[in-house]
């Protein structure tokens, strides 16, 4: 079962055909029935984009997906460590792993939907839960190992099984939560699924090309499309992070591409763990997006031009691969950045920092960032 195609977890056919898109050519459809391989399929060339009109992708053009626009926005400095010089770590953690299997259980249910079939939940489940699955990587087509949920507990077994501080349910519970959850896109009356794990790549202004993967889109019997991200965080988005969501004005450029004959009327959060949805956008919300983007990008911009990438200390440095009080990376990485946050989930009244940023001592700080390196790796 670990490297079994995806239709072993079909049963019966439903004989229910894909409704087609109305007055809009989905070449690419056809290819997702046929689990084909996934890879961008607007890698280059010309777009043709919602507004009729055709814009250039350019090789030289700075390429864009949402999680390096969110690095930049969470903080500067990081941003520069991995994209400018190059550090990519090897990162594993819990949330990580934990998020891709739940992805890819989703991705597997859908694409046998969207061939007409009756998925095999039970079978999906012992094979996640206590196999393990092995299947091609969304981006590279390479074989990706996902673990088995049991392996998964014992590899982290101690945040596993420690009590939330937050007092939010087990990861036994929420696991329940999310498999007990998996048939409502199947008997959902009003949505029907599309396209799961939608590659895009589109040109948005003259040097920046956006591109990424779509969790899923769906379509009601009127056309209307909906996105659909999924989350498996600990608990669902404050107001003000639904107000004017970045990731899904991302989305809605690539399906409006796409798309191009559709209107768009929905964009939903699904938290797999929670059992809970949220709608994403509020009135004007594009716009406020449009602007959002386009100053994120004028600031990327201004930082590559100067040459000054200033840290945003705060209590997600406790997850950033180059943060000194993260657990889950090698040293020669988490020794890299001087500015972190002292912050720990230990030690949550501490927002002191390891060092002040100083815009011209920024080469003093990184000589004895080497200097730390270089002394812990003659010790080790």
């Amino acid at each position: 079962l670990m490297n079994a195609p995806f239709a072993v977890f079909s049963k019966i056919s439903l004989r229910r055909p894909i409704r087609p898109m109305r007055s809009a050519k989905c070449p690419f459809l056809f290819a997702l029935r046929g689990q084909k391989s996934r890879k961008p399929f607007m890698s280059k060339g010309v777009v043709h984009i919602s507004n009729n009109t055709t814009a250039q992708t350019s090789p030289q053009a700075s390429r864009f997906a949402y999680t390096r626009l969110s690095r930049f926005n969470d903080c500067p400095y990081a941003y520069r460590l991995r994209y400018i010089d190059g550090n990519y770590p090897d990162e594993s953690s819990l949330a990580l792993e934990l998020g891709n299997t739940l992805h890819k259980i989703k991705e597997l249910v859908s694409l046998v939907l969207i061939q007409g079939e009756h998925p095999d939940y039970q079978s999906i489940e012992n094979t996640f839960r206590h196999v393990g699955y092995k299947g091609p990587d969304k981006s590279s087509g390479k074989e990706e190992v996902f673990l088995s949920l049991d392996a998964l507990a014992l590899k982290y077994m101690d945040e596993w099984y420690a009590p939330d501080p937050d007092s939010s349910p087990s990861y036994r519970e929420k696991l329940e939560t999310f498999f007990r959850a998996l048939p409502d896109e199947e008997n959902d009356p009003e949505w029907t699924t599309i396209a799961v794990e939608l590659p895009f790549e589109i040109p948005y202004r003259p040097g920046v090309v956006l591109y990424g993967f779509i969790d899923k889109v769906q379509q009601n019997q009127g056309g209307e499309l909906r996105i659909v991200d999924y989350k498996s965080s600990k608990k669902v988005y404050d107001e003000s992070k639904l107000k004017t969501p970045l990731q899904l004005f991302v989305y809605h450029l690539a399906v409006s591409a796409l798309f191009p004959d559709c209107k768009i009327t929905d964009y939903l959060y699904d938290f797999v763990l929670l059992g809970q949805k949220q709608h994403g956008g509020s009135k004007g919300w594009l716009k406020r997006a449009e602007t959002k983007l386009n100053k994120l990008l004028d600031s990327i911009e201004d930082c590559k031009t100067s040459g000054e990438y200033p840290p945003k200390p705060s209590p997600l440095c406790h997850w950033c691969p180059y943060c000194a009080t993260n657990p889950n990376v090698g040293s020669s990485f988490n020794m890299l950045c001087p500015y972190f946050s002292l912050w720990t989930p230990q030690d949550r009244k501490n927002f002191s920092v390891n060092r002040t940023y100083d815009p011209d001592l920024v080469c003093q700080a990184e000589e004895e960032v080497k200097q730390s390196m270089a002394i812990h790796a003659f010790t080790f």
